[in-house]
């Protein structure tokens, strides 16, 4: 899903494609061409223009439960130098984040929990579970774009993050 010539989105020779993601019942999906139009429930974020083959977004903030977490847009930002941003990926399961913002949404995220923090080899932060984790309230996650934002599913029961070629989150 890049933009250069081996991209599937090249090689249908489509010139309007569109990404959904739901986080309920609805459905998620990729769409081509004419169909890409989005339903009057969509938030819509636009591509950030860059001269990479690759899709970035333009990251207004990140909450942790009710905390926007005090991260400057310019910390978020695709710099003219082509780091920093946010890609979107279809293929990754971790979403990078510089240094600053990474250390803010790991310390939002312990001082959120009612959980202790115990060292796991491999992972950064992890938190022991009591016998009946069916209780553990989990903060949510949210990612706020220019225009759209994507908040985490409430019921998720498990989060670990993980250092993976700088930072990165799961949830």
């Amino acid at each position: 899903m890049a933009r250069g010539p081996l991209s599937l989105v090249s090689l249908l020779g489509e010139e309007r494609f569109s990404y959904s993601f739901a986080f309920d019942d609805t459905t998620t999906g990729l769409l081509f061409g004419s169909s890409t139009n989005p339903s009057p429930q969509a938030a819509c974020t636009p591509f950030v223009n860059s001269h990479s083959p690759l899709y970035y977004l333009s990251l207004q903030g990140i909450s942790v439960g009710a905390t926007l977490l005090p991260i400057p847009t310019t910390t978020l930002a695709l710099k003219p130098n082509g780091t920093g941003g946010l890609v979107i990926d279809s293929g990754t399961t971790f979403t990078p984040l510089t240094d600053p913002a990474y250390a803010m949404l790991m310390q939002a995220f312990v001082s959120q929990m009612d959980l202790p923090v115990v060292a796991v080899s491999g992972y950064v932060l992890c938190f022991s579970l009591p016998p009946d984790p069916s209780g553990v309230a989990v903060p949510s996650l949210a990612f706020h774009f220019d225009g759209a934002d994507m908040t985490s599913r409430r019921r998720t029961t498990c989060l670990w993050i993980r250092v993976t070629a700088g930072c990165a989150w799961r949830s």
